[in-house]
């Protein structure tokens, strides 16, 4: 039922737009409107969206795996090696005038569709697809909250046992296994020691994490079978507090505090970013502060919203963001502290535990 509700909204907003077919291939676009997931390979696969009918192509062998709730909400058709999926898609939908597609969609593709379909107009799907995924429903607040939960508890673990002497490369392969213990696979993160944690996207090192550092750690995971990401950072000392560190850090929990006040419906998402920027700039960081402060998440680590300069757009119930401003002084360390929200119909809650060890309180760990 769930997919059938956001094929139909789908459709309303292609009809507002003038839209007569949508092709999505292998993306979270998919995932979202079907629950079929998979990577694009050289061969087609693809949801073709109309008014009245969503048919699925894709290879004959690849039908066997959809689930029985995707197969039984699509009309699909297969094709073998050897034949052209695209003279299927001709016969499908070759008659519509004006199509739309997903932004992974690739030139291959793209270009293929052109062919088999010069009378078609083909346009970005962008502004469709963004607004039927920019408000989360209960469900997905709750699947967020979960995996972000159970991302942290590995984080936990992680400052439990302490890292003092492990290289950077060590320590995330252990937040890794506790993140695995927990059910979450860290598909992605940065472990910046000292003066390494200056890097925003650091690359994790073979430097050893010394006592006397700070240590930034930033990490994106999922549940297996869910889709729905999580995105946390928190940075602590080891052994010891550096030299002006307390300061530095203070500002930024404040940066967030305010950010996080900044964001309830109605506000411009650029006025997040200004409420937690005003706060380090007045401390005397500004320059230091080289990033927006937040981003939508979702199936994806990075999606709309965005909470940076130039977003006029007014947050609205129902979007889900991080709040995450950071101080970065070259050569000594960073601080981040992030934290997941969800926008209710009249405030920000956090999802992003924030009692224990993930509390904003500065820590020192071994």
């Amino acid at each position: 039922m769930i997919y059938q509700d956001r094929l139909a909204r789908a459709r309303v907003l292609m009809q507002d737009k003038a839209v007569e077919l949508m092709l999505l291939t292998h993306s979270t676009d998919l995932a979202y409107l079907t629950g079929i997931t998979g990577h694009i390979w050289e061969r087609l696969a693809c949801l073709l969206l109309t008014k009245t009918q969503a048919f699925f192509i894709a290879p004959s062998f690849e039908l066997g795996n959809l689930s029985a709730e995707s197969a039984a909400l699509l009309d699909c058709h297969g094709w073998k090696d050897g034949e052209d999926p695209f003279q299927i898609v001709k016969k499908l939908v070759g008659y519509l005038k004006v199509g739309a597609v997903g932004r992974t969609t690739p030139s291959w593709v793209l270009l293929d569709l052109m062919k088999h379909m010069p009378h078609c107009h083909w346009q970005s799907a962008d502004g469709i697809l963004t607004e039927l995924r920019i408000c989360k429903d209960q469900r997905e607040f709750e699947l967020l909250r979960q995996v972000q939960e159970k991302a942290c508890n590995g984080l936990v673990k992680l400052m439990t046992h302490g890292i003092c002497g492990m290289t950077e490369i060590e320590a995330f392969d252990l937040l890794k296994n506790y993140c695995a213990q927990e059910g979450v696979i860290v598909s992605g993160g940065i472990i910046g020691s000292g003066p390494n944690g200056a890097l925003p996207h650091h690359h994790n090192s073979s430097r050893v994490i010394q006592t006397g550092d700070a240590v930034c750690v930033d990490f994106v995971g999922e549940e297996p079978g869910i889709g729905y990401q999580a995105d946390t950072t928190r940075t602590f000392c080891v052994g010891g507090i550096p030299e002006g560190f307390e300061e530095v850090y203070d500002a930024v929990n404040r940066a967030n505090q305010a950010a996080f006040e900044a964001a309830v419906p109605g506000t411009p998402c650029e006025e997040v970013d200004q409420a937690a920027r005003k706060v380090i700039a007045d401390a005397g960081y500004g320059q230091y502060f080289t990033h927006r402060v937040g981003h939508g998440l979702g199936l994806d680590v990075h999606e709309h919203p965005y909470m940076s300069a130039g977003n006029r757009d007014l947050i609205r119930p129902g979007y889900v963001f991080s709040i995450e401003p950071g101080i970065y002084l070259p050569g000594k360390y960073g601080v981040r502290i992030e934290d997941q929200v969800f926008i209710t119909e009249k405030a920000p809650v956090r999802m992003t535990p924030t009692d224990g060890l993930m509390s904003h309180d500065l820590r020192i760990c071994e």
